[in-house]
């Protein structure tokens, strides 16, 4: 995957994290169904591979957006 950086002006950043929370609980929801399809059916390993990536990925840019150690990048009058 290729990286991209953004800047987020500070009174957009909760509605994005929002945002990336929705994409992460899709995310955790796609690796059940991976790990799901690959324990019972035999699924291709590739899959959950794939969905551990993207999960890591979300998981990462909410701690830089400040969701997991509750801080408020909104409140801090910086950008994001």
């Amino acid at each position: 995957m290729e990286r991209t950086s953004v800047v987020v002006p500070t009174e957009l950043a909760a509605r994005v994290r929002d945002s990336v929370v929705l994409l992460y609980e899709a995310a955790a929801e796609s690796l059940h169904v991976a790990l799901r399809a690959h324990g019972e059916r035999g699924g291709p390993f590739d899959d959950v591979r794939r969905q551990r990536d993207r999960l890591a990925c979300l998981d990462a840019l909410l701690g830089q957006l400040g969701w997991w150690d509750g801080r408020a990048p909104e409140g801090a009058g910086e950008e994001v």
